[in-house]
């Protein structure tokens, strides 16, 4: 299936547009936020006291400390930033896949 936007009224092409522009920026806003808690909590970091320990010991260590995300109060307004964005993300293209099938023209192979 594909949207030929040319022929379609105003109002479809305007809500077209309107979904891809709100995909790409929740998209934007939901690594920004990821990338936000993954430094803030060290989730990434080998620590000093690490180095010593082998790899499955460090990799459960750094899970346990980006796991505090989940759970601290301090990380409260990421979470809902990144959950907001998350789901902006997925409702905004669900809203473009369904005006592609809903008003799209079907292609032959």
């Amino acid at each position: 299936m594909t949207l030929k936007m040319e022929g379609q009224p105003f109002i479809l092409q305007l809500a077209v547009w309107a979904c891809v522009i709100a995909f790409l920026v929740s998209s934007a806003v939901a690594l920004y936020a990821n990338v936000m808690a993954i430094s803030r909590t060290g989730g990434l970091l080998n620590r000093a006291e690490e180095r010593g320990l082998g790899w499955g010991e460090r990799q459960g260590r750094k899970s346990s400390r980006f796991g505090r995300f989940f759970v601290a109060e301090e990380f409260r307004s990421l979470r809902r930033l990144s959950y907001s964005a998350w789901t902006g993300a997925a409702l905004s293209f669900g809203s473009l896949l369904l005006l592609i099938f809903l008003f799209g023209d079907r292609t032959s192979p």
